[in-house]
């Protein structure tokens, strides 16, 4: 994940969340609408309210990327998998990434097993 510049990061899902600490909490995440999401998918997370029209961030418009959540909700999502296992691996934070996004509901892992 590269920090292009105060207002954006590039990088990919995986990235996002793995380093989700290091991410901004009132960022935008920015992610391809029309493809399945995978730990390799390339996107974005925007200060969406340093752009010229927050809701369609120049970049993100650029990069064919469409909102799909607040970093801090991001950041929500991974506490609560940190919370129910001590460092997951990328693929378990996807599982519950993609639960939380199709759900609306943060993944209990007691019941998924």
């Amino acid at each position: 994940m590269q920090p292009d510049d105060r207002t954006h990061r590039l990088g990919t899902l995986g990235e996002f969340l793995t380093e989700h600490r290091s991410l901004d909490w009132a960022w935008h995440l920015f992610l391809p609408l029309e493809e399945k999401w995978t730990a390799d998918t390339k996107g974005a997370v925007i200060d969406a309210e340093a752009c010229d029209d927050p809701d369609h961030p120049q970049l993100a418009i650029e990069r064919g990327l469409g909102y799909v959540m607040l970093v801090q909700s991001l950041q929500q999502i991974m506490e609560n998998l940190e919370q129910q296992e001590a460092d997951p691996p990328t693929r378990m934070r996807m599982v519950a990434f993609l639960h939380y996004h199709d759900h609306d509901a943060f993944i209990d892992l007691a019941r998924s097993r």
